[in-house]
């Protein structure tokens, strides 16, 4: 694919780089690649085009793209690459080198080691390199701590300095959601959606505005209703040192506990964290689960369902009086009747009703 969506290059880039084998840094024109691995079994490729030829060298890399391919599958192909390049090297009576000797300590790890490699990976750090080696008491301990999509997602957003705190807090306040879990009603929850698998889709926030629009038709609301997420979602805050962990979850399928938020959010703020976390315990999760600031395909799922959950499209087609022109004024008004952020507003005008322009 060609067409990277310019809503997750904008958003996001900054925050993949240091998954981009650009970071390599040596011997090779690398491109702007990131590659980024997912909890599904699959592996999301993004890459970034360059609008000028850079300082030092001769050519520019045109295109701008994402695809999302088999985990195995890109294991496979780039253990090729490297041993091409290996046997190359042999014929050209080569026998000992860098890449060789690294490619054997790879080719020879055990499970532990393959896991580690893998948090690091997670962390945008090279496995082998002194800052991750300075690190492995922690990424080993949050891989004793949490398992599934819980390290998946602490690992995307954990923070060098403070790894050790943000597992702290991730324990102390997985012991506050469960021992408060009650039942909230979410069974209820549960009645109407039929949710698709993730894996398959290539823009996954219309998962999530689809299943928020399925769960507002079982709930009887109407599109211009406003949610009345306290009904489901009770909330305590405990800071953490990490701001990109936002909030912690604990379900068992009948009772919900406390929503651990991480900051003392403002109201919309706050709505919209405990919507994504709603989309989580709707899909009937055992145990804890993080609401991160990542991208993956969960995390877009969330943003999206959240958005259409609090702020349906068809019901701000019904509100705003101009179908065609949306003012900045108008957003702030529909945001005060969904009691959302207008930046909420703003996006779902721009990316679902179409023909109507922000003036």
């Amino acid at each position: 694919s060609s067409d990277l969506d310019p809503r997750y290059e904008a958003r996001v880039w900054s925050e993949i780089r240091p998954h981009s084998v650009r970071e390599a840094g040596e011997g090779l024109l690398w491109p702007d690649l990131a590659v980024l691995p997912e909890d599904n079994g699959q592996t999301l490729l993004v890459w970034k085009s360059e609008q000028s030829v850079p300082e030092g060298r001769t050519a520019r890399f045109l295109s701008s793209g994402m695809k999302r391919v088999a985990s195995s599958e890109l294991s496979l192909t780039l253990s090729s690459i490297v041993e091409q390049v290996i046997h190359r090297l042999h014929e050209q009576g080569i026998q000992k080198s860098s890449l060789m000797d690294e490619w054997e300590s790879v080719s020879s790890a055990d499970e532990d080691e393959r896991d580690f490699c893998t948090a690091a990976a997670h962390l945008g750090l090279d496995p082998y390199s002194e800052d991750a080696i300075s690190l492995a008491e922690g990424i080993v301990r949050a891989g004793s701590s949490f398992s599934g999509e819980v390290l998946v997602d602490f690992l995307g957003v954990a923070r060098v300095g403070t790894i050790n705190e943000e597992i702290d807090w991730i324990l102390s306040s997985a012991t506050v959601a469960s021992k408060s879990g009650v039942d909230r009603g979410i069974a209820s929850l549960k009645a109407g959606p039929t949710y698709a698998d993730p894996s398959n889709v290539r823009y996954p926030w219309r998962i999530g505005w689809q299943e928020a629009s399925a769960l507002r038709t079982e709930l009887d609301l109407r599109p211009t209703d406003r949610v009345q997420l306290e009904d489901w979602i009770e909330t305590v805050t405990r800071p953490t040192p990490n701001a990109g962990m936002q909030a912690l979850g604990f379900a068992d399928g009948s009772s919900v506990g406390q929503l651990v938020l991480a900051k003392e959010y403002p109201t919309r703020s706050r709505r919209f964290t405990e919507a994504r976390a709603l989309w989580r315990v709707s899909h009937d999760p055992h145990g804890i689960f993080l609401v991160v600031a990542a991208y993956g395909t969960r995390q877009k799922i969330e943003r999206a369902f959240a958005a259409e959950f609090l702020a349906p499209a068809e019901g701000i087609r019904e509100i705003i009086a101009d179908p065609s022109v949306v003012s900045l004024d108008e957003l702030e008004k529909v945001a005060d009747r969904f009691d959302v952020s207008p930046m909420v507003i703003k996006h779902q005008v721009e990316n679902q009703l179409s023909g109507v322009v922000l003036d």
